[in-house]
Parts: structure tokens; C-alpha cells; sequence
């Protein structure tokens, strides 16, 4: 990152916009609220102090969202170590939907039934895609995986829905946004 004020200047409002999204990102990886926003202030503490190693050219929204998710990673390490157990995902908080019909919420259970069986490699990157609406090349950057990788990701998850039962235009309908 250059060092000139107009750019510490934008790269601050970059941080501070993509905050919201961090904390729902960081609400979808642990289950515990107040784990979900420390992970984000160090987040924005470890960009903070990495400012200087930021590159402008790759937006600051998937280098913020890569920084959580390393950061994710190693607390998840950290209590596997530490023999506490960690949830990955809230997505029944994520599907905030109007009062649905006895058929939607068993679709809708069934769908979050399917979202669950994925891999975490799988679920890790759909949520990105789904959930948070990053680009295809945004994921990869976050990941650190080439592109390819996540359009492979995105595929195998999509047909493990599908062979579970639903698609993700019906996973959209009931709810769960999966856009494709």
C-alpha cells in the first residue's frame, strides 16, 4: 500500500466497511458470539499491522476475508489441541425466513441436513460463494487455492446437494441463497 493519505485514508474506509460482512462470516464459522467478534477485531488488528503489505490491486474485501479465515483455521487448531469442540456453521440463524409451510421447513431442513454433510473444504467455499457473495477469483485469493480448485469446490458441492435431494435453486427458494 502506498503511503500517501489519500490511500491510508481509503484503505481505512475499506476496513471499516467491510466490517459487517466480516462479522457475518465470522458468525457463519463459530457458534459463539463473542468468539465470532474477537476473531473479527483480530482481524482488523492483523490488517492493521499489515497494512504496509497490502497490495491495492486485489481489493481489500477478500485480503480481509482471507486474514479471518487464517485466523479461523488457527483457533480451530488451537482448541483441537486444547480438546474443546468448535461449530462451524449457524445457518439456521442465516435462513431468516417468514413463517413457512410445514413442506418449506422440512425442505429447508433437509437442505441444512445437506449443507451439513459437506466436507469442510466444500461447505468453506460455497458459504464464500453463497453466503457472503464473493466472486469466484475473490474465493481463491481468501483460500489460497488456485481457481480452479474452487470452481472444482463449487461444482462437487452443488451435485452433493443435488444427490441429497435438493438443487441450489431450491436451496435459494427455501431460504439458503445459494446463487448459480
Amino acid at each position: 500500500m502506498r503511503d500517501s493519505p489519500d490511500a491510508c485514508e481509503k484503505f481505512a474506509a475499506d476496513v471499516v466497511a467491510a466490517i459487517p460482512e466480516l462479522r457475518r462470516y465470522a458468525r457463519k464459522l463459530l457458534i459463539d458470539r463473542s468468539y465470532a467478534e474477537d476473531l473479527v477485531q483480530d482481524c482488523i488488528e492483523c490488517a492493521c499491522r499489515s497494512a504496509a503489505s497490502f497490495d491495492p490491486s486485489r481489493g481489500v474485501r477478500p485480503w480481509l476475508f482471507r486474514i479471518l479465515y487464517n485466523l479461523f483455521v488457527n483457533k480451530v487448531r488451537k482448541d483441537a489441541r486444547q480438546r474443546r469442540t468448535v461449530s462451524l456453521y449457524r445457518l439456521e440463524q442465516e435462513a431468516r425466513l417468514p413463517v413457512p409451510s410445514p413442506e418449506q421447513t422440512l425442505h429447508m431442513r433437509q437442505t441444512l441436513e445437506s449443507l451439513r454433510s459437506l466436507p469442510p473444504v466444500l461447505r468453506d467455499t460455497l458459504s464464500l460463494y453463497a453466503f457472503d457473495e464473493l466472486s469466484c477469483e475473490e474465493i481463491a485469493h481468501t483460500l489460497e487455492v488456485p481457481l480452479g480448485t474452487v470452481l472444482s469446490r463449487l461444482h462437487r458441492a452443488r451435485r452433493r446437494l443435488r444427490r441429497n435431494g435438493g438443487s441450489p435453486g431450491e436451496a435459494a427458494q427455501a431460504g439458503i441463497g445459494l446463487h448459480v
